[in-house]
């Protein structure tokens, strides 16, 4: 079987965030018996783990898959083209699977957000970040007909959440779909080693105060501005540790970075704040997890609709204060673990309960690790996936 991905970005530095890391999990780790993958992206890098790589300048255009692209494809006359899209694919005229006589499965990675959903996020946020919105934004404004009509190009449509599944049907959608979420594997339920852990907290936390924790990128669309604040909040009253693990996408502090350090020195908790910017290891980011309390990730909107970094808090078996958005409903049964976006009212009363009780933190923590051992392995997902695959092929 002969199979052509196209996924925009396909670089090692993003194949650790999402959507990426699910295509790469899911796609490029297949099982190789009788399998040929060819990833067609648009950066520049050579052969990767046995998987060829073809680059071309530009994958999409204003109205849909460039001459470029689908030459690409043409030359590789794969049985089954792969494509990852997202909400801009239904405000195309075309797309690739309307371009290429080819049976055609798309992973549909990103969330379906309405207009009132993007909204939300506030004014300050539509100005700030607006070139992070602004896919989300152009998908928002899809009609139905216009979903149904870009989706019906499709042989088979993959997402990674029954919410974006069931929002697919309530646009009328009448193609094939299956919801399959990401994966973990048994590294991500491995606790780092107990002196490690114990240098971590002494580092940052030599207080033994309760100790938050918000890791990934520090942009405020994903909630750190709104976390900072209800931190305060609750620092006015109990004594607790706010830790900002920042992964750097360059050098120097980002502009959201000093953001919420001013937020946080002019609420007077600056001194309870680390900042921590750098790029750590897998490793190295389980054991600032696992030195945490509690995890904070109270994102407004996510780019992909299951953010890999809550299967990791979950995983090392600490409790998680999230947001009502995309599929991280699938994920956080606990309402307690729950708040609505961007609610600054609710993120302080959540993490107050959690900083206040050492029982609920530890009962939390531990229905969320039992959740994760019995959870999918990226495995299970890549078996469903090649079962898809070969149908069509």
């Amino acid at each position: 079987m002969n199979v052509a991905v196209v996924c925009f970005g396909f670089e090692p530095s993003n194949l650790r965030k999402q959507p990426w890391r699910y295509v790469h999990e899911l796609v490029t780790n297949l099982p190789e018996d009788g399998l040929e993958l060819t990833v067609i992206t648009d950066v520049d890098r050579s052969e990767t783990a046995g998987i060829e790589i073809r680059t071309v300048e530009k994958i999409l255009g204003a109205t849909g898959p460039t001459s470029e692209v689908l030459t690409a494809i043409q030359r590789e006359d794969p049985d089954v083209v792969v494509s990852l899209i997202g909400s801009t694919n239904f405000v195309r005229p075309s797309t690739i699977a309307s371009a290429t006589d080819k049976p055609t499965v798309g992973i549909f990675a990103g969330p379906l957000y309405s207009l009132s959903e993007i909204l939300n996020v506030g004014l300050g946020e539509l100005y700030r970040n607006h070139p992070y919105l602004a896919v989300h934004l152009a998908g928002s404004l899809a009609p139905d007909w216009a979903i149904r009509t870009r989706s019906a190009a499709f042989t088979h449509i993959v997402t990674l959440t029954a919410e974006n599944k069931t929002r697919l049907r309530s646009a009328g959608v009448d193609t094939p779909i299956s919801a399959i979420p990401p994966g973990i594997d048994e590294f991500d339920l491995k606790r780092p080693a107990r002196p490690d852990i114990d240098a971590v907290r002494e580092e940052l936390n030599p207080e033994g105060v309760p100790m938050i924790l918000y890791f990934t990128s520090p942009l405020t669309l994903r909630g750190t501005d709104t976390l900072v604040k209800a931190f305060a909040r609750v620092r006015r009253t109990r004594p607790c540790k706010l830790v900002v693990l920042s992964r750097q996408d360059g050098g120097g502090l980002t502009r959201d970075e000093k953001y919420i350090q001013r937020l946080a020195i002019e609420r007077s908790v600056g001194n309870s704040l680390d900042l921590v910017p750098r790029n750590l290891s897998p490793e190295g980011v389980k054991t600032y997890l696992t030195a945490a309390d509690i995890v904070a990730l109270p994102f407004k909107i996510v780019q992909a609709s299951v953010p890999i970094s809550i299967l990791e808090a979950m995983s090392m078996g600490k409790p998680v204060v999230s947001t009502k958005t995309a599929g991280i409903p699938e994920l956080l049964d606990d309402e307690r673990q729950l708040v609505e976006p961007a609610d600054l009212s609710s993120l302080t009363q959540a993490l107050y309960s959690l900083v206040s009780r050492d029982d609920l933190r530890e009962r939390i923590g531990v229905r969320n690790r039992d959740r994760m051992q019995g959870y999918q392995r990226w495995d299970e997902a890549r078996v469903q996936f090649q079962g898809l695959l070969e149908e069509y092929a």
